[in-house]
């Protein structure tokens, strides 16, 4: 077992190291972070995460010729490309290889469109399309590139997109006239680690090589994954997709889960026209839900709902497995021995001896139309032999299974069942889902299994849970295990968590341990440690010699309160100039509104021109940041000169901003001006200042007709302030447009008005919420939740479970805070628990500081230990079960 890890380099393990660090729930835990402050315990500080080095410019010699990558576009299956097959009714047969039903345009396919030509003409584009499971993405990118066929173009699909390594490797060899296809994208740009990363950047590479284009990189994404990635994390946190964040930016096409009205029109004349499959799926559809039809997922749903006891144990093991980080393809080992705790008492009782058997043909019997739960997995001719078959879990299932168990958390026979998987990456991915759950010793365990494996990041977090759980010398072992191979991240983590306990003397010990290594960062928390003890000497000389290693964060080291020894050793007219080396490399590699305003606290001018440079290799977002710097600070006019700067380098919500300024300054023929360049522009600005005018007059015609300008720009905004507008006094007519902007791919207009109806209509708003969710927002339960938490708290949680279940898992957290705020310890501690088995172990650890503070406060001598405190300290059982008391 495990044998893939031998011979691994040290680097290879130093990147995956980072993986698991990375591999936090941004989801059920970033927005508790955002409201909640940082939890130390939990994160890894900035500088652990070493900057990943651009790759170097490939050879291209390499891409050109007998090795060009890939097969010509009109070689491909396009079901080898993952287009799923389209459900067959009875009487109306496929033809074979590569059949599909005839496509019906919508939106979405005139922006791959365009893209298309461009690349035809020799320009290379990048796009994501985003969309729920069997909404047409993939379909639409194989519709897409068949004018290129003709033109010669290649298409490289990654050879095993679950092992992103390979996909980077390969990604090196890709040449002029190929299309790159990155279904799935999150195995490859948002794989965990530094190799996700490493995989974005050299996306970026290629689309900015002259010598390697034209090229087109395509690729597909489910919402949650876009919202996990684009979520912008606070000064300090851990940030593992910034880099995803900059290459994503204006490049995602949503793709609608339903049709539009003209979609539907077209749907019906090409029925019309004979393909009995489209004619089945406009019989069949609910609400526009044409491509969900033809994938067969209404079957594949009834197959999960009804299956026999045996047969739904393995299918929500399968779901478990792979919501909770195991691979796409899962073996019958593992889904036999992880399934028995699912089964009931009575039905194991009554399944006979060959109950797995049976459940798997079951499984991969096909439904309505060819398609099965289960696809048995072809191995490749360059795999070694297997002892047993793998399977893989249709996709459908897949999402409609881990919503339905959002909030269910795996028996102890799936946790058992894991340490005997294959690749120990996997096991540490499971793991990390287990600690935040506070399976605690579950984790632990597994950690160890997965070192054990040789894949070394599982040390990071075995060393927190050994601190944790009072072992402070299993920790230093571990920190010590990482110190001796020069990974420093282990360490750090634990020395800081000992500084937030109170352990000085503890934390000092390994921050000296760092330093004797050579590591200059932890001369800051070491100096902040020695001027806690009153060695003001030492704290000046640490600090000095931070600065003099490099460390130029002014804000902390100079403008924080110096000590009254740093006299001795430095004078502030003496601080190192900005290494422009190392700003460039950020630029490079993408910075963050923190960065900015950093560089701008320490010099107004060097910003403004690292920002300038930052626009000409292709951030122009940081010349925007820059604007909004100086608006806060009163500067308005050059926060006008620098958002123009911004709009001159193409980036589209600078005019947004330029409006809004020129409004402010009360000059509102100024603002509808460049409210409409930009608009006419197609640059990302919308005419909602004149469609609000307009409103407000009572025109509501003139309104929507703007608001109609702005769709054929691109743009629901207007659409959805316009709904929000006709609310109080249309509410038919706010509805009708909200749902034309959800059709249109908006489901956020949904949203807001059902906030917007909540005070007058409860019951109406939380329709609107559900049908939002259905759509892929389910934010809206969230939002109603917090403002009903006051008046109905048990409806209140009730919307937040159903958020849960619909894929907002910070949503009972927010409000077990909100609880805690109120005054409701005991509602507060069961959100917290619930949210817990949905992976979000940050909210207890937050009401159990707020506690501690307040009994610090008030304190009670001999107090028992709280059901959360127990619980945080020793963990839930691998059945949930709570610690003895």
């Amino acid at each position: 077992m495990h044998a893939a890890a031998a011979g691994r380099t040290d680097a290879d393990r130093s990147a995956d190291s980072v993986q698991v660090a990375d591999t936090g729930n941004v989801q059920a835990s970033g927005q508790a972070i955002a409201n909640s402050g940082i939890i130390h315990e939990l994160t890894v500080i900035r500088h652990e995460y070493p900057a990943a080095r651009p790759p170097a410019g490939p050879d291209p010699s390499r891409h050109q010729g007998g090795g060009r990558l890939g097969r010509p576009i009109g070689a491909w299956d396009p079901h080898d490309l993952e287009v799923h097959p389209a459900a067959d009714p009875a009487g109306h047969p496929g033809t074979g290889r590569g059949d599909l039903p005839a496509y019906v345009m919508r939106r979405h396919d005139q922006a791959l469109a365009r893209l298309v030509t461009a690349a035809a003409d020799g320009e290379s584009g990048f796009a994501v399309l985003v969309g729920g499971p069997s909404t047409g993405k993939t379909r639409a990118c194989w519709e897409a590139v068949q004018p290129l066929a003709a033109r010669d173009w290649h298409l490289w699909h990654p050879s095993d997109h679950t092992q992103p390594r390979t996909t980077l490797e390969e990604l090196e060899r890709v040449g002029p006239r190929t299309v790159v296809w990155l279904n799935e994208a999150q195995h490859s740009l948002g794989a965990a680690g530094a190799v996700g990363g490493r995989i974005a950047q050299a996306v970026h590479a290629l689309l900015t090589d002259p010598r390697r284009g034209p090229v087109l990189v395509l690729g597909t994404l489910w919402p949650e994954y876009v919202t996990a990635y684009t979520i912008l994390q606070r000064p300090g946190m851990p940030d593992p997709y910034s880099r995803l964040r900059e290459l994503l930016a204006g490049r995602t096409v949503v793709v609608p889960a339903a049709f539009d009205a003209a979609a539907l029109k077209e749907l019906r004349d090409r029925a019309a026209a004979g393909d009995g499959r489209l004619a089945h799926a406009a019989t069949h559809a609910v609400g526009g839900r044409v491509t969900q039809i033809l994938a067969g997922a209404p079957e594949l749903v009834r197959r999960y709902e009804q299956a026999p006891p045996g047969a739904r144990a393995v299918l929500d093991t399968a779901v478990d497995a792979r919501r909770l980080g195991a691979g796409l393809h899962l073996r019958a080992d593992f889904l036999r021995a992880a399934a028995f705790d699912y089964l009931g008492d009575d039905d194991a009782a009554d399944l006979g001896e060959a109950w797995f058997g049976d459940a798997l043909r079951h499984l991969t019997a096909p439904v309505f139309g060819g398609l099965a739960p289960f696809r048995r997995v072809r191995r490749r001719p360059e795999e070694p032999p297997a002892d047993d078959d793998a399977f893989r879990l249709a996709d459908y299932l897949e999402h409609h299974g881990s919503r339905l168990r959002a909030r269910a958390c795996p028996p102890e026979s799936f946790w058992n069942a894991v340490a005997g998987l294959v690749d120990p990456a996997e096991v540490a991915r499971v793991a990390d889902s287990a600690r935040r759950r506070l399976r605690l010793g579950v984790a632990d365990r597994l950690y160890g299994v997965a070192l054990d494996g040789g894949y070394e990041g599982a040390r990071l977090f075995r060393a927190q849970l050994r601190e944790l759980a009072g072992d402070s010398t299993g920790a230093d072992r571990l920190a010590g295990a990482d110190l001796d191979r020069g990974d420093l991240r282990t360490l750090h983590l634990v020395a800081g968590m000992r500084r937030a306990s109170g352990d000085w003397s503890g934390a000092e010990r390994l921050y000296r341990a760092a330093v004797g290594r050579g590591d200059v960062s932890a001369l800051r928390p070491l100096a902040e440690l020695r001027r806690r003890a009153g060695d003001e000497e030492e704290t000046a000389r640490l600090y000095w010699q931070a600065v003099q290693g490099g460390e130029h964060d002014a804000n902390v080291l100079l403008d924080a309160s110096p000590p009254p020894h740093w006299c001795w050793w430095a004078h502030r007219d003496a601080r190192p100039p900005l290494d422009e080396a190392d700003d460039y490399q950020a630029i490079r590699q993408g910075i963050t509104p923190y960065w900015i305003e950093r560089k701008d606290r320490a010099d107004p001018e060097v910003a403004e021109r690292l920002c300038r440079i930052a626009a000409d290799h292709g951030t122009p977002s940081a010349l925007l940041e820059l604007a909004r710097i100086r608006r806060r600070s009163g500067d308005t006019e050059r926060a006008r000169r620098l958002c123009q700067e911004a709009a001159d380098h193409g980036c589209g919500p600078a005019g947004t901003f330029l409006a809004e300024l020129a409004e402010e300054n009360g000059d509102h023929e100024d603002a509808a001006r460049i409210t409409a360049q930009f608009a006419a522009d197609q640059r990302g600005v919308t005419l909602r200042w004149y469609v609000e005018a307009e409103a407000n007059r009572g025109n509501w015609a003139k309104a929507e007709r703007l608001a109609r300008v702005d769709l054929r720009h691109g743009s629901t905004l207007a659409l959805r302030l316009l709904a929000r507008l006709r609310e109080p006094r249309a509410p038919a007519e706010a509805e009708r447009l909200a749902r034309e902007a959800a059709g249109l791919g908006d489901s956020q207009a949904l949203r807001t008005l059902a906030v917007a109806r909540d005070a007058g209509n409860p019951d109406g708003a939380a329709q609107l919420a559900r049908e939002a969710a259905d759509r892929g927002d389910p934010y809206g339960l969230r939002t109603l939740a917090k403002a009903r938490d006051a008046r109905d708290p048990d409806g209140a949680a009730q919307l937040a479970r159903e958020a849960a279940d619909r894929g907002d898992t910070s949503a009972l957290g927010l409000l077990a805070l909100a609880r805690e705020a109120a005054g409701d310890a005991v509602r507060a501690e069961r959100l917290a628990l619930e949210a817990v088995d949905c992976g979000d172990d940050v909210v207890p650890r937050v009401l159990a500081r707020t506690r501690a503070r307040a009994t610090a406060q008030e304190p009670r001598p001999g107090r028992p230990p709280s059901v959360l405190e127990r619980v945080l300290r020793a963990g839930l059982g691998p059945d949930g079960s709570l610690p003895p008391g």
